[in-house]
């Protein structure tokens, strides 16, 4: 199939899936533009001003300084969990795609990427707001930041593809992927800086491969530091192979998804 007729299927398939999420809702798309303020709102009462938690690394210890500090890291977790949740059930809703012969199967997690960015895109706008407002003045670095966003794109499409193809045999494995996000939440520094652990609890969230992107991230927004070649490099790599790897994974799996659904 042609590369004009896989975009006109991804197109397709993001405004068909941006459509269901707020179809019947009585604030429609505006819920993309309210949902990240309510739980930046949440997060930042409970951990800024309850728990008051301190984020080191800012010129000042505010609120506003732990709230940026904690957006930034959710919206790469989000990013990333929005995706991989909604595919336990992919197969499952689009049976009457699976059956058609000539669809591309494989771009069916297409359009859980697309909407999820675009909602990732309504957040780094209001994250720059919040940069803006806090006095951080936009550097040179800032421009790695669609590539650090793009690799956490790589490693959803690519959970996504196993998810979903896993999902169509597994059906228990629906009801599992919510805990395992919400631990995954807490093994990756959203809620706190790689530096506050302990040394010997390092390796078990930089195994994680989110917590690179996400600390890079910070780096860049926050203290206008570019990473390294060797962070970029590490991050290309494992990204890519993680996509690679949930496409090889689908591939293997397809054919046996219309005796199942």
């Amino acid at each position: 199939m042609s590369f004009a007729y896989n975009v006109r299927v991804i197109k397709a398939l993001v405004r068909q899936e941006i459509i269901i999420r707020h179809k019947g809702t009585i604030a429609g798309s505006a819920w993309n533009w309210m949902m990240p303020l309510c739980l930046l709102a949440v997060y930042a009462f409970v951990f800024g001003k309850i728990l008051k938690v301190k984020w080191p690394g800012f010129a000042s210890s505010s609120t506003l300084d732990f709230t940026i500090a904690l957006f930034t890291g959710l919206i790469v977790m989000n990013l990333f969990s929005d995706v991989v949740s909604r595919s336990s059930t992919l197969i499952a809703s689009n049976a009457n795609l699976i059956k058609k012969i000539s669809f591309p199967i494989h771009l069916l997690p297409a359009g859980l990427v697309g909407a999820a960015l675009n909602t990732c895109v309504i957040s780094m706008v209001f994250l720059v707001g919040l940069l803006l407002y806090s006095g951080v003045q936009p550097t040179f670095a800032w421009l790695f930041v669609p590539i650090i966003l793009l690799g956490v794109l790589l490693q959803a499409i690519g959970a996504a593809w196993v998810v979903s193809a896993c999902s169509a045999f597994l059906k228990d494995l629906a009801l599992i992927i919510q805990p395992v996000l919400t631990a995954l939440l807490f093994l990756t520094p959203v809620f706190y800086p790689l530096a506050s652990l302990p040394k010997e609890w390092h390796w078990l969230v930089l195994v994680n491969p989110l917590t690179q992107p996400i600390e890079m991230l910070r780096s860049i927004l926050i203290q206008g530091a570019a990473p390294s070649v060797e962070q970029l490099a590490w991050s290309v790599v494992t990204s890519t192979f993680i996509a690679l790897f949930g496409f090889f994974v689908f591939n293997r799996l397809k054919e046996g998804f219309a005796d199942v659904i």
